[in-house]
């Protein structure tokens, strides 16, 4: 382009114009993760169900969640889901799915699901890009007699909704929403499917009833295992954790026009003493206003907030799964020979608390080794390449825990499940498909897979030593009944004798192995300190399942020796040094 010729640049500058958020999402679709037909129908269920299980927990309701998917052609569905929370405010559902970025959770320093706001509205979107049809939501409220039913699509060149049909209805429901939403995708089996995430969203939310139809008719049900709802509770932002970006943006928009009371009430951990040590290495005064500083001032304040000392965000506003619920859930959805679980102590990236919880499942009805992700106890299918927890277990070399590895590859049975559960957690990327590798994550990662993998080489070299126990009683009790023809002879007494003797002597062996086995085996040890007596019998008669399958004794005789067995450790107190 020449300067001599300034009509070209008044033509290129008329070609300029503001797009809105929802008119650049329509062009970029593959940014909130419908960039493929399968994932499509993935992510459309996903940010339905994940706003349910938010939306009860915040009204502290035990979640029972309905999900259907209907074939209405080859490559067009409709999705259903369907939950029993507080219901919508009823002015409130044109703007929740007809508009981009509005929402109650990005703004908000808790530990739901979703943060940017964009979930419902991009399923909106979607579904009018490829099936030119609305997205269709009933809603009650508790103090309602009515639902009330839209219809909605969204004006792109705006970002505004569009509302089609708006109407009052009778709904069998105390309070609730449904969504109903037509689009075209694919339905597939296996990894990184709808029934994948649903069975990994039970898993993370044992609290919630999850009734689930898939395209096939096939319905699976997974029953509630929990009655605790979990706790969410509201932070301010930690000020490391700002950008200064959004620190200027605080201060031209805050109430107060005091610095010093900016200060501490707009961020979490900075008290009075604090605040004024901040503002004399600032060189500000405190009844300065805030909204008034000036570019250089910002700067200077942001510097030293950073440098600051404020303590980090405490646990109790993070909300985890815990150590009993994730062996629960393990144990109910696999059956597997051993499990246990980890939770690390908080840590912190940019001034944000965080805490990962780890756990194993190892056979059962596990039949491949797979790591399972979760982020605010969402399960996270794709970009694993991406994710700091599989960054962090590969990292780890998995064949020093007792592992069998091929070409790299592990071919036990095994589980390996890492949540990060954080008030504001590091995606990667707008669609929330991948945890951003921040060393800190990664090392606390680490740590916590290590620490079960740990327990889990115990188990593994314990039920490698067991290996033959099956045949060692069958030998011993298949010996001992042959000789009792003949040693009741030799020593002048009756047979019944002899085979009570050899049965006296199976007993005390099985005695001494059960004892191993508990001293051994950690997580057996935590099961009989908690008093989880059914639990620990479980665990150990798998590791011995071999003595019942020889019918050299009974599930029942055996039972009645491990618990005898149990007792005993309990009355001479051997487990209270790990307490």
């Amino acid at each position: 382009m020449s300067d001599d010729n300034p009509k070209e640049y008044t033509e290129l500058y008329k070609k300029f114009k503001r797009v809105s958020i929802a008119e650049f999402f329509e062009k970029n679709r593959h940014l909130l993760g419908f960039d493929s037909l399968r994932k499509a129908l993935l992510i459309s269920v996903k940010e339905l169900v994940d706003n349910s299980l938010d939306a009860c927990e915040e009204a502290r309701v035990l979640p029972d969640i309905y999900v259907e998917i209907i074939r209405m052609s080859k490559d067009v569905f409709k999705v259903v889901v369907e939950d029993n929370g507080p219901g919508i405010p009823y002015e409130k559902v044109p703007e929740i799915y007809g508009s981009f970025l509005f929402g109650t959770k990005f703004h908000r320093y808790v530990c739901t699901r979703g943060k940017q706001g964009i979930g419902a509205s991009a399923i909106t979107l979607y579904s009018q890009l490829t099936t030119r049809r609305p997205i269709e939501v009933i809603t009650k409220t508790p103090d309602s007699d009515k639902a009330i039913k839209h219809k909605i699509k969204i004006n792109v060149k705006d970002n505004t909704p569009l509302v089609e049909e708006r109407k009052y209805i009778s709904w069998n429901k105390k309070s609730g929403t449904s969504v109903t939403v037509y689009i075209k995708s694919q339905y597939v089996k296996g990894r990184q499917s709808v029934d994948e995430y649903i069975e990994l969203t039970a898993l993370a939310n044992p609290h919630a009833r999850i009734t689930y139809i898939n395209p096939d008719g096939e319905m699976f049900e997974y029953k509630r295992i929990s009655n605790i709802v979990p706790e969410l509770k509201e932070i301010r932002p930690h000020p490391h954790g700002i950008e200064i970006g959004s620190f200027e943006r605080m201060l031209k928009d805050t109430k107060y026009s005091n610095i010093k009371r900016f200060l501490m009430k707009e961020f979490y951990g900075i008290g009075n003493k604090t605040a004024l040590e901040i503002l004399r290495k600032a060189g500000l005064s405190e009844d300065t206003d805030p909204r008034k500083l000036s570019f250089d001032e910002i700067e200077k304040l942001y510097e030293v907030l950073q440098e600051a000392k404020v303590k980090a965000i405490p646990s109790k506003y993070i909300t985890t799964m815990g150590k009993d619920n994730i062996i629960r859930s393990l144990t109910y959805l696999y059956d597997p020979d051993f499990v246990t679980a980890y939770v690390r102590r908080p840590a912190v990236y940019k001034g944000n608390s965080f805490i990962v919880e780890v756990g194993v499942a190892y056979g059962g009805r596990i039949d491949e080794f797979k790591i399972i992700r979760y982020a605010n106890r969402v399960p996270l299918l794709y970009k694993s390449g991406e994710c700091a927890i599989t960054n962090a277990i590969e990292g780890i070399n998995l064949k020093n825990y007792g592992l069998t590895l091929e070409e790299g590859k592990v071919k036990d049975p095994l589980i390996i499940m890492v949540h990060i559960a954080s008030v504001w957690i590091p995606f990667t990327s707008e669609s929330k498909e991948a945890i951003a590798p921040y060393p800190e994550i990664i090392r606390e990662i680490e740590l916590g897979v290590k620490k079960v993998l740990r327990e889990l080489e115990i188990f593994l070299n314990k039920k490698k030593s067991l290996e033959s126990i099956g045949e060692k009683y069958k030998t011993l009790y298949g010996y001992g009944m042959e000789l009792s023809k003949y040693l009741g002879d030799l020593l002048e007494i009756s047979e019944s004798s002899v085979r009570e003797k050899v049965i006296k002597r199976i007993r005390e062996e099985l005695t001494t192995d059960i004892e191993e086995i508990i001293k051994g085996i950690r997580e057996v040890r935590r099961l009989i300190r908690e008093g989880k007596i059914d639990s620990a019998k479980a665990f150990i008669r798998k590791l011995l399942k071999d003595v019942i399958e020889t019918k050299v004794m009974s599930k029942e005789e055996l039972d009645a020796l491990i618990e005898n067995v149990i007792k005993k450790f309990e009355e001479k107190k051997l487990l209270e040094i790990e307490k």
